[in-house]
């Protein structure tokens, strides 16, 4: 009898185990052997291609199908999407670090498809390439594209100008090597799809590295898959390092905001999503502000022409306890549409993520946290971010940006 258990319960031990190695033999090949023997960005399922025109360009579709454009490490492995919640991955294109993007999440895409059904009047799962003709984005494009049809598809355009649309769409069919008036259908498409869904594309090629602007290369895109420079880290892995090494990063970030909010192309870029995360730093140490999807974009010349109602009063940004959240940011959408001179970018880079107010969990205090006794007993730096963030003073916050940079750059300058 007791031998009969024994072998029962050994039997069943044994079929426990093979159950076991078989488990992770299939998985071992699933999701490690397999991802890294075959190149998945030739997949175009995996890059979004098969949603096309509902996608972001196909410009680099021929690159990836050539294997020119590989991934690092562990983007190789599908079973960690499950964490990359912001869906980018890392990869090497002709020898450069890249970072491949999507802009957007899972639940983000599916919304814009039932858009695109929907105002293509079919059901709810309907075969997205081919309705996106029929959609409202052919409605757009044969109204043409102009502020009246774009205006508020997203942040980019909330208050468009048509000096604004001929800039974006003669840098984009600059990227295409095209003239505007020589945009295919599909490819307005394309530009309508990016719009909508996040106009970062069209921002970085809009506003370019290589004319000065503060943001990542932009290489291009097949499908619902973006390739854009790669920086080293994020703003947030400098929070505890070095007083040095913290004020060069501060100044640069105030000089972004005075840069971003006054320049010779007489546009201003307002900054709506400050964390530290969407600001990058190269291995060279330059700051980069990473994600631009919620930019508003100001043509100056614009209110220069039409004289809103009060254009010329300088607008003060209402400072926001942010009480329970970790970040957050109050803003005027028409008051930043409609005035010459705002605070609103020195109010935001000062408001989360240089002064005291900075309440990211984790990093408390504020980039320029915990400063040298000598700056402490100075007191000038405490009162110029106080000021930057909440002023006491009406307008404080244009003269202490101004000051912020003088008083930074000093503390360079000392050994």
């Amino acid at each position: 009898m007791k031998m009969r258990q024994f072998r029962r319960f050994f039997s069943g031990w044994r079929v426990r185990r093979m159950c076991g190695f078989s488990f992770l033999v299939v998985f071992f090949y699933c999701f490690v052997f397999q991802p890294f023997s075959r190149n998945q960005l030739t997949d175009t399922t995996f890059l979004g291609e098969d949603k096309c025109p509902a996608c972001f360009g196909t410009d680099l579709c021929e690159e990836f199908e050539n294997g020119k454009i590989l991934f690092k490490y562990s983007s190789r492995l599908r079973i960690l999407d499950i964490f990359n919640i912001k869906n980018v991955y890392f990869a090497i294109y002709e020898g450069m670090d890249v970072a491949l993007k999507r802009l957007g999440h899972d639940s983000e895409f599916d919304q814009l498809d039932r858009w695109i059904c929907e105002t293509g009047k079919e059901g709810p799962r309907c075969h997205v390439p081919s309705v996106t003709y029929y959609s409202n984005f052919s409605r757009v494009i044969y109204e043409g594209l102009g502020p009246k049809t774009l205006t508020d598809m997203s942040d980019m355009v909330r208050c468009p100008s048509q000096r604004l649309i001929d800039r974006v769409l003669e840098k984009y069919s600059e990227h295409l090597g095209k003239e505007p008036e020589e945009l295919s259908y599909q490819e307005k498409l394309h530009f309508l799809s990016i719009l909508k869904f996040n106009p970062e594309p069209l921002m970085l090629q809009t506003f370019p590295i290589t004319e000065g602007w503060p943001f990542p290369f932009y290489f291009g895109a097949c499908g619902r898959l973006t390739v854009v420079q790669k920086c080293d880290k994020t703003l947030g892995s400098y929070h505890s390092a070095s007083w040095r090494t913290r004020v060069d990063l501060a100044l640069q970030i105030v000089k972004i905001a005075e840069d971003l909010t006054n320049n010779d192309a007489d546009f201003a870029l307002y900054l709506t999503d400050l964390t530290y995360d969407n600001f990058g730093v190269t291995s060279d140490g330059n700051v980069f502000v990473l994600d631009v999807e919620n930019v508003i974009v100001v043509d100056k010349q614009k209110i220069k022409t039409d004289k809103p109602n009060g254009w010329e009063s300088w607008y003060e940004s209402y400072f926001d306890e942010c009480l329970g959240l970790s970040s957050c940011l109050s803003f005027d959408v028409s008051a930043l549409c409609s005035r010459l001179h705002a605070d609103h970018n020195y109010y935001a880079v000062c408001r989360n993520l240089l002064s005291q107010y900075a309440s990211e969990t984790g990093k408390p205090g504020g980039l320029l946290h915990s400063p040298p006794e000598t700056v402490v007993h100075d007191g000038k730096l405490q009162n110029l971010l106080e000021e930057c963030a909440r002023p006491k003073t009406p307008f404080g916050r244009f003269s202490a940006a101004k000051e912020l940079i003088e008083l930074l750059s000093t503390f360079l300058k000392e050994r």
